[in-house]
């Protein structure tokens, strides 16, 4: 498991404590992760080695579901032999192309890759806090939006 987003030092600074319970606040910013993951249906941190089975649209470009894509280290079209490098491009941003044909319509695309961030984005660690912020101050309301799912 990648490291927490957070610290429960950098979380009661940013709820402005002189001392928190550091075992309950590694609780908070866990479960804020996991509700930030949910939210976001990425994994965030970074993923080596990761098989990603997609379905075939009949199109150039099909759309892988992790960002950033950081490496792919082979594609299979129904289990046959890797497709030669030259055969796919990908880029960061998810978007693996065919090149000179389409991916077969309803074919299984298996992609071996790697994605993810090594070090985790300023703007996600803020959310993190404040959503573990918001539990710790008001644990019945910290996580509602992805419990009850209707967003407010």
């Amino acid at each position: 498991m990648a490291s927490p987003w957070a610290s429960p030092e950098e979380l009661r600074a940013h709820l402005r404590l002189t001392v928190i319970d550091e075992e309950q606040a590694a609780e908070k910013i866990a479960a804020a992760e996991t509700v930030i993951r949910a939210e976001l249906r990425q994994s965030i941190d970074a993923v080596a080695g990761d098989a990603v089975d997609l379905v075939g649209n009949g199109r150039t470009i099909i759309n892988l579901p992790h960002l950033p894509v950081t490496a792919v280290a082979s594609v299979t079209v129904d289990g046959h032999a890797p497709l030669i490098s030259t055969e796919y491009r990908w880029n960061r941003y998810g978007i693996l192309t065919r090149l000179g044909g389409c991916w077969p319509l309803d074919a299984v695309i298996t992609v071996l890759c790697d994605h993810g961030y090594a070090l985790t984005p300023a703007p996600v660690k803020q959310v993190c806090l404040q959503v573990a912020g918001r539990a710790w101050v008001r644990p019945s309301t910290g996580y509602q939006r992805s419990l009850s799912g209707t967003g407010r």
